[in-house]
């Protein structure tokens, strides 16, 4: 069998208006354009040894609460994090001179190509993609809390900047771009809490003594990280890598250690740094920041 990744491309890289193929160290690569001959689409291809197990089914479910049919799906992480490395690649070099804007390769599609009858029987789902998206809920406003808003004008304009930190935090986490949505979740405790100081151990230090702070995030550690088993770990992770411990003093210094490491990079370092590839390593920091910034402003303004 073969396996391979698919991906979407944005770019102003002309091809032409036929497929370009290529197979270079056992890869096979087919860059597809659009109507107006635009690299539009990236698929990266390998042969598989049978020695690699691969789960590729759809099939009738024997318990109905999960629904009439199952869909199985077990791919070689190596293999799979092998291609995803090389369209990362691509994508750094094509983007630099070349004029690609992006390849899509956090919405990539996996596609499975048998190449035999028994293949074919085994693996009965040849392609399929997971896409990602946040629930959007919605808020009504009424005409009294309107003219409340516009009343109170002189008391919280000047929390108007610090409000839209925190709406830009909340865009930025919903395209899942968590280091930039940290970013401006920091802004705002750095506002609230951080007393005009800018070294990191003087913005430490002030957080750690405004108990309305702490009170805060006790609460959220509390009711929302304890609670929830991914963005627990993941804290706790980060904790462990900075030589922290799970409490308020704890969570300070961290949220101050991981703003000064991702407002630095070099491929020499240790420590966990932001880039454009591991935007999901810090979904559950920006997580934590989020509500200590939500509750931070509501607790400033109301």
């Amino acid at each position: 069998m073969k396996f391979g990744i698919k991906c979407k491309v944005d770019s102003n890289t002309e091809i032409g208006k036929e497929p370009i193929q290529v197979t270079v160290d056992g890869m096979d690569f087919t860059f597809m354009s659009s109507e107006d001959g635009l690299l539009n689409e990236l698929t990266v291809i390998v042969g598989i040894d049978k020695r690699y197990e691969f789960t590729s089914q759809v099939a009738p479910s024997n318990d109905p609460a999960k629904g009439q049919w199952v869909l199985t799906i077990d791919v070689d992480q190596q293999i799979y994090n092998v291609l995803m490395a090389m369209v990362q690649y691509l994508e750094a070099s094509l983007s630099f001179l070349s004029g690609v804007k992006k390849i899509y390769w956090d919405e990539a599609e996996t596609v499975i190509i048998p190449e035999n009858e028994e293949e074919r029987t085994k693996y009965n789902v040849t392609n399929f993609s997971v896409t990602r998206k946040y629930p959007e809920g919605r808020s009504r406003l009424t005409v009294g809390e309107l003219k409340t808003f516009i009343k109170q004008k002189s008391k919280l304009e000047p929390f108007t900047v610090t409000k839209l930190f925190h709406r830009d935090g909340m865009t930025e986490f919903g395209s899942f771009r968590y280091i930039q949505a940290f970013y401006n979740f920091y802004f705002v405790l750095e506002d609230l809490y951080g007393e005009g100081k800018t070294q990191n151990k003087d913005v430490e230090q002030k957080f750690k003594s405004n108990q309305i702070l702490r009170d805060i995030i006790q609460n959220i550690l509390d009711d929302v990280i304890k609670t929830n088993r991914n963005h627990l770990q993941s804290i706790l992770n980060f904790l462990q890598e900075e030589n922290k411990g799970f409490d308020v003093d704890g969570i300070i210094e961290l949220i101050v250690r991981v703003r000064g490491n991702l407002h630095h990079y070099s491929r020499k370092s240790t420590k966990r740094k932001g880039t454009p590839l591991n935007q999901r390593d810090f979904e559950s920091m920006a997580y934590l920041l989020m509500g200590i910034s939500m509750r931070s402003i509501i607790q400033a303004t109301f």
